[in-house]
């Protein structure tokens, strides 16, 4: 039984008067997310271009490994990979570590990289 002067349902209303404000600000929302993504899309390759434009040089690396924990080495940029890179460290005289590094890493700031010969830091 219909509210009197009320001759539908609310949610026929709510869908009127509503659902195009309700539209905007969800399409709004996914169109922003589509635009940060292509921001970070366009980041992380320019941070694969400056690593790979730098193979087999020396950098200093300074890496959070969180709880207050960092990890500070020197190496060579020895192999770029789609989502990753690696590092290859001389721990002594005898035995070398490779470390690999994804590109989000050096974008969030948890792995800093400095390029030895310039200080440059990617």
């Amino acid at each position: 039984m219909p509210i009197v002067g009320i001759p539908y349902p609310i949610n026929f209303y709510f869908q009127i008067y509503f659902m195009p404000f309700v539209a905007k600000i969800i399409l709004d929302e996914i169109l922003f997310k589509k635009v940060r993504l292509m921001i970070d899309a366009q980041a992380l390759m320019r941070v694969r271009k400056a690593v790979e434009s730098n193979i087999g040089e020396r950098v200093k690396l300074k890496a959070n490994r969180g709880r207050k924990k960092s990890l500070v080495k020197e190496g060579v940029i020895q192999e770029v990979y789609p989502c990753i890179f690696t590092v290859r460290v001389n721990i002594d005289d005898r035995s070398v570590q490779t470390l690999s590094f994804t590109y989000f890493d050096i974008l969030t700031s948890n792995v800093e990289v400095v390029i030895c010969k310039n200080n440059e830091r990617i």
